[in-house]
């Protein structure tokens, strides 16, 4: 018993830590009254439906004003659009030695390589991905539609590559890739049972390539505005968090069960102290490699693979429309506007990034604005 009271302690200690690194964030960040004001002003966009770039040189005139500079203004756009959870302050940690974990995670990633590009050539060139989600409409009969996002900081120039603010972005999916690598240990632990360490991690490392890339590419050509319309139950769900909602239940459950039963037969036979610190060292492997991955794959293929699979569900969904959600005075309003090649055109030159936050307030949804319509009458 006291064995195993230290080994949860040890696997409790990344979850107790994650506590101080939340208020060492936020003290990193910054809580000022300026960095809030600004954060309000991201915000009021968001909600517009609009694209932050659509109002970048207004944004870069508020943000002088209140003395931010061009750095923390990309970190707090970033921490805006992608909060920290608790799965990311647990692996926190990764995110601040990272080049040094690009090192380290290089081996499996070149290792890696022709299976990740092996999975975009069937999914994304051989149109399986997109025949695929076909066959899913037909089947479920739910409709896909195309709604614009405004999770996006635009473009990256080459010298804010390795700024902490556009790590932000791809950190997003570090819990995700982790704690699939750690259940992919696990399965090959628990279905083998092998003896020798390294046949053991090398056999792990293969199942997580695996894995990864069909994660990666997924999450990839995911990032796109396509969202599963459900008529009948009155839901929207983005395509990326209806591939979150398969995964999630399927690992995380799976997960948890190999976990305890590994730890009941560590406490029997084995070491299990031993064992918590393997696992919390998989776990941080895991999001080292997994972090990697996606922030190397993103940079190089995500927008092509994003591009060709769009161009593929426009092609396959036609007619695809596109709608706009937003919200103002607490009202929602969602409304058909044109097809999504129209919006896909109309969006390039929204990024020019001259509007102003006239242009903001002057929006349609300002004339009806606190105004509640009128039942028709009969």
């Amino acid at each position: 018993m006291d064995a195993l009271a230290s080994a949860l302690g040890i696997l409790l200690i990344p979850v107790l830590l994650a506590l101080p690194l939340r208020i060492a964030w936020q003290l990193r960040v910054g809580s000022s009254i300026d960095n809030m004001s600004y954060r309000a002003d991201i915000r009021r966009i968001l909600h517009a439906g609009m694209p932050l770039e659509a109002f970048r040189v207004a944004l870069n005139d508020r943000a002088r004003e209140a003395g931010i500079n061009p750095q923390r203004q990309r970190l707090l756009e970033a921490d805006t659009i992608y909060p920290l959870g608790l799965g990311h302050f647990i692996l926190l940690p990764a995110l601040f030695i990272f080049p040094i974990a690009l090192l380290l995670a290089a081996p499996v990633i070149l290792l890696a390589f022709p299976v990740f590009m092996a999975t975009e050539f069937l999914l994304i060139r051989r149109n399986l991905l997109a025949s695929a989600l076909n066959l899913l409409r037909r089947l479920t009969n739910w409709q896909i539609i195309h709604i614009p996002r405004t999770l996006d900081t635009g473009e990256v120039s080459r010298e804010h590559v390795m700024e902490l603010s556009h790590h932000l972005r791809h950190f997003q999916r570090a819990p995700r890739l982790a704690f699939l690598g750690l259940f992919a240990w696990l399965v090959i632990l628990w279905t083998f049972r092998i003896d020798q360490t390294g046949i053991q991690a090398l056999m792990a490392i293969l199942l997580y390539v695996v894995l990864l890339a069909l994660v990666g590419v997924l999450g990839a050509a995911f990032e796109t505005d396509l969202v599963f319309a459900d008529p009948a139950n009155a839901s929207l769900t983005p395509i990326d968090l209806w591939l979150d909602s398969l995964l999630k239940p399927v690992v995380g459950f799976g997960l948890v069960l190999l976990l305890v039963r590994a730890m009941m037969e560590e406490t029997r036979n084995g070491n299990p102290v031993l064992f918590s610190a393997v696992v919390i060292a998989v776990l941080y492997g895991a999001a080292l490699v997994g972090f990697a991955y996606q922030w190397g794959y993103a940079l190089v293929r995500g927008q092509t693979v994003r591009n060709v699979f769009e161009t593929q569900a426009m092609e396959q969904f036609s007619p695809l429309i596109s709608y706009d959600l937003t919200r103002a005075e607490g009202r929602l309003v969602f409304g058909a506007k044109m097809s999504m090649a129209e919006r896909k055109e109309q969006s390039k030159e929204l990024l020019a990034g001259g509007l102003s936050f006239a242009d903001l307030e002057a929006l349609p949804r300002s004339e009806t604005a606190g105004q509640i319509p009128k039942r028709p009458k009969a």
